[in-house]
């Protein structure tokens, strides 16, 4: 607003001091119900009040608020409310407060006092409290005080105190600012009462069922509540005795029982619930039920505690594509729910790499009695032992809970990854030293899905390198599928009459991701001779030689030939 002409001397009000625990206060702003517990509850963190942005005295304007909350922790019933605020602020009568309940009911306690003579009031600042049993409204409000509220506090009676109230600040002027400085909630609460069943199921055989009744907040007078049983899936008669009645609470008693017998039957039956209602609390003010009613379960007794068996569909399982079906198996009662967990778990083989990972939890519906779970093997390209690894089940549950009679079965992975064998065979005939050469066969068998290798290297035997064949070494490499290669040693036709030689192809050295073996390392060929023997010279004739002379020269000649040849064989070879 704007400011009047004349200077407004301000007026600095102390805060009220309020009670931030549980007590009555002695403001003198009402009295609480012998039977009432009072509390007070105080924010006392500052909070800006921002000015409003457009009109004057408009109360639908909303631009300028501000906003503060208290948490009630204890429940209870409302019979009083009483609110304090300490508001500093120029021109109080750009005011409007509400305050707001955690079940949402809103009430206007400050609506632009004195607004009936206009918004031009010079006064500044609010401190006040707000009491339905004031005799003065606080539209009226002149000087710090007890005012009644624009709207009735009545209005949150017979609400849970519990939860977040907040109050709200507006300024619905331009030109001035404030700042809310504290505000407080008074609040009587009466008794509630509460029942709860028990904590945990309770067996059909256990005789009774025994619910809690209690009473929390004013404990100082004598107050009653009634009872009764209601049936749920179990029914009076049949799975219990139906029960009803009064409980008395004598001033500072806060919890009773009640006991319910439970029928024990000889039929196998799902779990069943019933309850009980509270009513008709009386006491002055009237406790409120906060918790009007609860409900027990009941479990049967009579049919055969749940068990799980595992069991594999076979014994072994081919590693290259092979898979096992594992059957769980539920015995015993099925009129439940049950569940099991189960997953891979490796022994000589390990999940993820020889065998797929597996894991999980079966749920039993009522009724049902088998599941199963695949598990698949993985491939790999070594060459090992059969490995073996098992499906494992753990963690039963249900109610009652289940037993776990077989909780795993083992499966052996069979090896796909035999190594591939290599053998080396040649002519089984001799062949022609002119014949020009002789082709060895290597042939790959057991595994022929890889790419393999193995070396080759020809050998002497009686036949000699380079005058009777031409040395060959090499690496001969089987693509996947190949499973034969020829190797060709050229033969070297020297000639010479000789008799028949041989020689030989080794193989070496096999690689491989799965090294391969070698069967048959060598092949063993012959040279045949295909030379001419040499002429001896018949006897001289003719030449007047006589008979012995002729002989001499024959075998004379006949030496010197044999020489030679034996000399050059010895070089040759050498």
């Amino acid at each position: 607003m704007p400011v009047a002409t004349s200077l407004r001397p301000r007026v600095v009000l102390a805060p009220l001091a309020l009670v931030a625990s549980v007590a009555v206060l002695t403001l003198g702003i009402g009295a609480a119900s012998a039977s009432a517990v009072t509390t007070t509850y105080t924010n006392s963190t500052s909070v800006p009040i921002p000015d409003a942005f457009g009109g004057n005295c408009d109360a639908s304007n909303t631009d300028g608020a501000a906003t503060s909350t208290i948490t009630v922790p204890h429940a209870g019933g409302i019979t009083d409310v009483r609110v304090a605020v300490e508001i500093s602020h120029t021109w109080r009568s750009d005011v409007i407060v509400d305050v707001t309940s955690p079940a949402g009911t809103t009430i206007r306690l400050v609506d632009r006092v004195q607004r009936s003579t206009g918004c031009g009031s010079s006064a500044d600042d609010l401190s006040l409290q707000l009491d339905d049993a004031a005799s003065t409204s606080v539209e009226s409000y002149v000087n710090p005080g007890t005012y009644r509220p624009m709207d009735a506090l009545s209005a949150f009676d017979g609400e849970d105190a519990a939860g977040v109230w907040t109050l709200t600040v507006r300024d619905v002027s331009t030109d001035d600012s404030g700042t809310l400085t504290s505000w407080s909630l008074v609040i009587d609460t009466g008794s509630t009462f509460a029942a709860s069943a028990p904590a945990s199921p309770v067996s059909e055989d256990a005789g009774a069922a025994v619910f809690t009744v209690t009473r929390a907040g004013a404990l100082g007078a004598t107050e009653t509540v009634d009872y009764a049983t209601v049936d749920g899936t179990a029914v009076a008669g049949a799975d219990y005795v139906a029960t009803s009645g009064t409980l008395i609470f004598a001033p500072g008693v806060a919890t009773q029982q009640v006991s319910v017998t439970l029928l024990d039957d000889a039929a196998e039956e799902l779990d069943e619930t019933f309850g009980i209602t509270l009513s008709n609390a009386t006491g002055t003010p009237t406790p409120e039920l906060s918790v009007a009613s609860a409900a027990a379960t009941i479990v049967d007794d009579d049919g055969v505690t749940p068990s799980f068996d595992v069991e594999a569909s076979s014994a072994t399982i081919a590693e290259d594509g092979g898979s096992v079906v594992f059957t769980v198996t539920r015995s015993g009662s099925t009129l439940r729910t049950d569940t099991v967990d189960y997953a891979t778990l490796g022994g000589t083989a390990t999940v993820g790499t020889d065998v797929a990972a597996a894991s999980g939890t079966l749920t039993f519906a009522p009724g049902e009695t088998t599941k199963t779970v695949t598990v698949v093997a993985l491939d790999d390209v070594a060459f090992e032992d059969d490995e073996t690894f098992e499906l494992r089940l753990s963690n039963a549950q249900g109610a009652p809970t289940p037993t776990i009679s077989t909780d795993r079965a083992v499966v052996a992975i069979v090896d796909d990854d035999d190594p591939a064998v290599f053998s080396v065979s040649g002519p089984a005939a001799p062949v022609a030293e002119g014949a020009g050469s002789i082709e060895f066969t290597v042939t790959r068998t057991v595994s022929t899905t890889r790419t393999d290798t193995v070396d080759y290297a020809t050998f002497v035997g009686t036949a000699a390198t380079g005058s009777d064949f031409v040395p060959t070494t090499g690496t001969l490499t089987f693509a996947p599928g190949e499973a034969t290669k020829t190797v060709v040693v050229a033969l070297t036709d020297d000639g010479i009459h000789e008799n028949p030689e041989t020689f030989e192809l080794r193989l070496s050295n096999p690689t491989g991701v799965v090294t391969p073996t070698i069967a048959l390392a060598s092949a063993t060929v012959t040279i045949a001779d295909d030379d001419p023997a040499p002429v001896v010279a018949s006897a001289l004739s003719d030449t007047g030689a006589d008979a012995g002379g002729a002989a001499a020269l024959a075998a004379l000649l006949l030496g010197a030939g044999l020489v030679l040849t034996l000399v050059r064989r010895r070089a040759v070879r050498a």
